[in-house]
């Protein structure tokens, strides 16, 4: 069963707004809208309706997916997902985790404030942010 959590999602400090699909908890993981998380990140994306295909990109950064599928692709690389996308009141959802990490940021779980952080990887030379996962979700 799915439901909706009582948690935020933040880019460098910045809400990520989720104007009609709010994100949701399925399978013990947190599931957001792909468009308004790659679009709040900076990416483009393009959705082909006829082969529920999702097409992300930003430069030379891609990543293809598929709706009901537990892998990817990354610039041509496959990549799995813990649970795949899936369709939601006609809203393509993605585990927040994969793709925000799929698009190369850091993503933290903030217990106190119940917030998921992504924020951009440090930059060379600079100790990286670790990796924190989020805890065990109970599901109802």
């Amino acid at each position: 069963m799915a439901r909706i959590p009582p948690w935020s999602l933040e880019y460098n400090h910045k809400p990520i707004a989720f104007p009609d699909q709010k994100p949701l908890i399925k399978d013990s993981r947190e599931l957001v809208p792909l468009r308004p998380i790659a679009e709040g990140l900076g990416f483009d994306v393009d959705w082909n309706s006829q082969t529920r295909t999702g097409l992300i990109q930003k430069g030379d950064a891609q990543i293809k997916l598929i709706v009901s599928r537990k892998i990817a692709k990354r610039n041509g690389e496959i990549i799995s997902l813990d649970v795949p996308a899936q369709i939601v009141n006609q809203r393509t959802m993605v585990p927040v985790r994969f793709i925000a990490e799929a698009l190369s940021y850091d993503v933290n779980w903030d217990g106190s404030n119940q917030t998921v952080l992504i924020k951009d990887k440090a930059e060379e030379g600079k100790a990286p942010a670790s990796l924190v996962t989020s805890p065990e979700r109970k599901q109802e």
